[in-house]
């Protein structure tokens, strides 16, 4: 017959194992948290890493733009081949791919991550009043160019396979969810934008109104054929593609 020390014992045991099994499954818990926060942290630092170097690498494409205009009358290169136009003065292939981009060199072919507004070829640079409003380069889907060619003509195949468009977008496949739209958010829902005067934005694809030159500055098309005029920008539109 169990005496009161023995069920006092026996209790007191109980709780013990109780205790230490709540300590137990509370170091599990803080050690499985603290991976966690380790494997979060690196996360968001290639993210963010990812980001600037996209960040950087527009940025240097826009300024072989401006470089590539004082050469050739004040004018941007056409769209069918500006990466090829401005290589020469980046002269680096890296630069023209997205690192967040899992594209790989192929046959001496490199991955470009990024469209030229095809409203902007052959502009000048001195022409457009608002140049902080216009999109000059956006991300897009990526493909393979040699842009080491100047001869080599940068070329999106289409779903046949078989017709291609040369590498310019008017953004306006943004709004309209197509799915070769140029609304490769490889970051996040988010798209990098280089602007007419060489400043890059970080904005949601249906935040920059897409398609041909605006009617008029204060217009904008609800069919986006046309993009929105520069004027017509606010709560709804940050950029446009409108190059008039």
């Amino acid at each position: 017959m169990k005496t009161k020390l023995d069920r006092f014992i026996s209790v007191l045991a109980k709780i013990c194992r109780g205790i230490l099994i709540c300590i137990v499954v509370a170091c599990l818990i803080g050690g499985i948290y603290a991976c966690y926060s380790e494997y979060n942290s690196k996360v968001s630092r290639s993210i963010k890493g990812a980001q600037a170097s996209c960040n950087s690498n527009l940025r240097q494409m826009g300024l072989g733009m401006a470089e590539y205009a004082q050469d050739y009358n004040n004018c941007y290169p056409p769209t069918g081949h500006w990466a090829a136009a401005i290589y020469p003065y980046i002269k680096a292939t890296g630069v023209f791919q997205c690192p967040a981009d899992p594209n790989q060199p192929h046959n001496k072919t490199y991955p470009l991550s990024y469209a030229m507004n095809s409203n902007a070829q052959g502009l000048d640079i001195n022409s457009n009043p608002d140049r902080s409003m216009t999109v000059l380069l956006c991300e897009y889907a990526s493909f393979n160019v040699d842009m080491t060619n100047p001869n080599d003509k940068a070329i999106y195949p289409k779903t046949d396979g078989v017709s291609k468009t040369p590498i310019g977008t008017w953004g306006n496949l943004m709004q309209l969810g197509v799915e070769s739209a140029p609304s490769t958010t490889r970051h996040d829902p988010r798209l990098m934008f280089l602007t007419l005067d060489g400043h890059v934005k970080f904005l949601k694809p249906e935040q920059a109104s897409g398609g041909e030159n605006a009617v008029s500055k204060t217009s904008i098309d609800p069919s986006h054929l046309h993009a929105a005029g520069s004027e017509a920008l606010g709560t709804k539109y940050k950029l446009t593609f409108s190059a008039k």
